[in-house]
C-alpha cells in the first residue's frame, strides 16, 4: 500500500508543477505582449493595478451574506 500512495502523491505534485509551469508561461508572455505594445509598466505581467477599497467592501459585503445564511443574526 505505501508504494502506491508514494505513486499518488509523485503524481499529484507533478500535476501541481505542471499547472503552476504553465501559468508562469502565460505570464511572462502576458508580460512581453504589454512591452511590445508599450504600456505602462504596471499593466506589464499577470498583476494589474486593483481597487483596494472596492475589494474591501466586497469581501465585508460577501462576509454579512454568509453570517445571514448561517443564521448568525437570527434568534
Amino acid at each position: 500500500m505505501k508504494k502506491n500512495d508514494d505513486h499518488i502523491k509523485a503524481a499529484i505534485s507533478a500535476a501541481v508543477f505542471s499547472y503552476i509551469k504553465g501559468e508562469e508561461e502565460v505570464a511572462a508572455a502576458a508580460g512581453m505582449a504589454a512591452a511590445a505594445r508599450g504600456t505602462s509598466p504596471l499593466e506589464r505581467g499577470p498583476f494589474v493595478r486593483t481597487n483596494t477599497w472596492g475589494a474591501s467592501s466586497r469581501q465585508a459585503q460577501m462576509q454579512v451574506r454568509t453570517l445571514m445564511q448561517l443564521k448568525s443574526f437570527h434568534r
